[in-house]
């Protein structure tokens, strides 16, 4: 699941701008805790980050990744799939989605 983490750069990229410098400050420490291997303790900072910004779409991509790392591909699918509903002119959560549902042979 190691391409997973390649979107989370291009995401990072593309919204960086709608963060505040502590937001991106979150974001940067969860995609190091991915770099790392140590999902739980990203899903942990990720969910901490969504308690004071829950729309925030970086947040919740890598929230996604986390999950998805977890073998945990159902609830990493649902936070995909509604960032395709919030932000539907992000691409990452439709590349993200696919490959998920690729994975589960999933193909329509």
């Amino acid at each position: 699941m190691k391409n997973h983490f390649f979107y989370a750069l291009g995401a990072s990229v593309l919204v960086a701008t709608l963060h505040a410098p502590t937001a991106f400050a979150a974001v940067t420490d969860i995609q190091s805790l991915i770099e790392k291997g140590q999902y739980e303790a990203a899903l942990k900072t990720a969910d901490a980050d969504l308690g004071a910004t829950p729309k925030d779409p970086q947040t919740r991509f890598l929230k996604g990744i986390a999950l998805a790392e977890m073998n945990r591909a159902n609830d990493a699918i649902a936070v995909f799939q509604k960032l395709t509903e919030d932000y539907p002119e992000l691409p990452e959560p439709y590349n993200n989605l696919a490959v998920l549902y690729a994975q589960q042979r999933e193909f329509n």
